[in-house]
C-alpha cells in the first residue's frame, strides 16, 4: 500500500490509475482526525504508509514543481471526493466551497460534544494532555507554558528548546532557542491570534520546526559566506 491512495474509489498508486503526488498521513493528532474523517471508513486508522493523493486538496494547499510538496503551515485539509473529480479530462475542475470532512461525518451530537469539550473557556481548560509529543506542561499564575527541553551534550545543563506560550487573554507566544517566532498564518488571520480551542495546540511544533529549519538555513550561508570571503 506505499503511496497508494486509500480513499474509497481513488486509483492513484494502483497498476491501473495515474501516478501523482501523494501525501503521508500528518502526526499532528487534530490534523490526522480530519484527514481519517475524510477518509471515512468505519474502524480504519492510517499505518505509516497511509496517503492520500494530491487530487483530495484544493491547490491552495500544494506548493507546486518538479516535487510537488504540502503547505503544512496552512492546515491542509482534504475536501474534495473522487466522486467530484472529471476521469475524462485533465482541465482542472473548479472547486465549490464545501463543508469541512468533521462537519459532513460527525453525527451533529457528536461534533457539538467535541467543539464543547474541546473549546477554551479559561487557562484551566489547558491540561497535560494537550502536550505536543516531546513537550512538557507547565502552569504559571497568568500563563501556560507547554515546553520541550534539550541537553547540552558537555555539561549535561537542560535549556529550553521550543515553547508554546498561553497568557490569561488567550494570546500564544512561540519560542526556538528563545528567539521568537511569527506566529503561522492560519492561526494569525483565521483566529484572531487568539487560542480558541485546545487541539490547536498540537498544530504549533510542526511551523516551530519549519521556521528553525529557515533560520537554520540562513545562519548557515551566511557563515559560508564569511568563511569564503576574501
Amino acid at each position: 500500500m506505499v503511496n497508494k491512495c486509500v480513499v474509497t474509489n481513488c486509483k492513484t498508486g494502483y497498476s491501473t490509475g495515474p501516478k501523482k503526488s501523494t501525501f503521508h498521513f500528518p502526526e499532528e493528532s487534530s490534523l490526522r482526525e480530519r484527514w481519517i474523517y475524510f477518509v471515512n471508513k468505519k474502524d480504519w486508522l492510517p499505518s505509516k504508509y497511509s496517503a492520500l493523493c494530491i487530487d483530495h486538496f484544493e491547490d491552495k494547499f500544494i506548493k507546486y514543481g518538479k516535487r510537488c510538496t504540502m503547505k503544512w503551515d496552512l492546515q491542509p485539509v482534504p475536501t474534495i471526493h473522487t466522486d467530484k473529480k472529471s476521469s475524462s479530462s485533465t482541465l482542472r475542475v473548479p472547486k465549490l466551497p464545501r463543508k469541512e470532512p468533521t462537519l459532513r461525518y460527525l453525527g451533529k451530537d457528536e461534533f457539538s460534544d467535541f467543539q464543547n469539550i474541546d473549546k477554551i473557556i479559561s487557562l484551566n481548560s489547558l491540561k497535560e494532555q494537550h502536550c505536543p509529543p516531546g513537550f512538557t506542561f507547565k502552569k504559571l499564575h497568568d500563563s501556560v507554558v507547554f515546553y520541550k527541553l534539550c541537553f547540552d551534550e558537555i555539561s549535561g545543563i537542560p535549556t529550553v528548546f521550543e515553547s508554546i506560550t498561553v497568557n490569561k487573554d488567550f494570546n500564544v507566544s512561540l519560542s526556538y532557542k528563545g528567539y521568537h517566532i511569527s506566529l503561522p498564518e492560519w492561526f494569525s488571520s483565521g483566529h484572531n491570534c487568539k487560542l480558541t480551542n485546545c487541539s490547536m495546540i498540537e498544530n504549533f511544533p510542526a511551523h516551530i520546526r519549519n521556521k528553525a529549519n529557515a533560520f537554520n538555513s540562513i545562519l548557515t550561508e551566511l557563515n559560508e559566506i564569511r568563511y569564503y570571503s576574501p
